[in-house]
């Protein structure tokens, strides 16, 4: 846990993320006085366009990091793990997931100022809040444990590694919005403030959760499958 603050490639994610996500603050703050917003009885969409792009940078950092592709020579692989230590798999697994879990709320807690200041200046409650950061966590938590999937399946393949995450992440966005738009991430996150809740935003966290828990079995089965081909 230690190295994801101390390797200096990690500490300029941190860096790089703080500096776009004040960037896009900046660019979604309302140009109109308040008021303008009033008279027209409308909300500026500061909140949830933050969000989006909150969902989408560490969307893309997550994958990435889960992967390890930021710092190949720092990290042990996953059947250099089991290979030259005790360690079994169940708990290497254990490991892995309990790192991304609190890894993603470091992410999540570096992200809740900007989220704040935009909310503040949208009109919505902490309710809208909770709810983005649940959806956030939820989504970035999964694209986390696909990046140690496809590590753990294509650790000596590094261009097809870097190929598959790609294609992860557009197929995890940009089929939902053309086939069930009520359903995508982007939507619901479009929607907030702005409707209630529908019962596909409550559908789609709860496939995003069943998804987290079927990728964790399939990683389990692969991790014991290094194992036994090095025994």
């Amino acid at each position: 846990m230690q190295i994801y603050f101390y390797l200096n490639r990690i500490r300029n994610i941190y860096y790089h993320y703080l500096i776009f996500s004040a960037v896009i603050l900046f660019l979604v703050w309302p140009g109109q006085p308040f008021y303008y917003y009033l008279d027209f009885n409308r909300h500026p969409m500061s909140f949830q366009i933050m969000s989006i792009a909150t969902l989408i940078i560490l969307s893309f950092y997550s994958i990435r990091l889960g992967a390890q592709m930021y710092s190949h020579e720092d990290f042990h692989t996953m059947p250099e793990w089991l290979n030259l230590s005790p360690i079994t798999a169940v708990t290497l697994l254990r490991g892995k997931i309990l790192l991304s879990f609190f890894h993603t709320l470091f992410f999540l807690a570096l992200s809740l100022p900007f989220l704040l200041a935009s909310l503040s200046i949208s009109g919505l409650s902490l309710s809208e809040l909770y709810f983005s950061l649940l959806v956030l966590f939820t989504v970035t938590l999964t694209c986390r444990i696909i990046g140690l999937l496809l590590a753990a399946i294509l650790t000596e393949l590094s261009f097809l590694l870097e190929l598959s995450l790609m294609l992860s992440l557009i197929i995890l966005y940009i089929p939902p919005i053309s086939l069930l738009p009520q359903a995508s991430v982007i939507t619901i996150l479009l929607n907030v403030g702005r409707s209630s809740f529908s019962p596909a935003a409550v559908l789609f966290s709860v496939l995003f959760l069943i998804m987290i828990i079927l990728i964790r079995v399939r990683f389990y089965f692969i991790i014991l499958k290094y194992k036994k081909d090095t025994l």
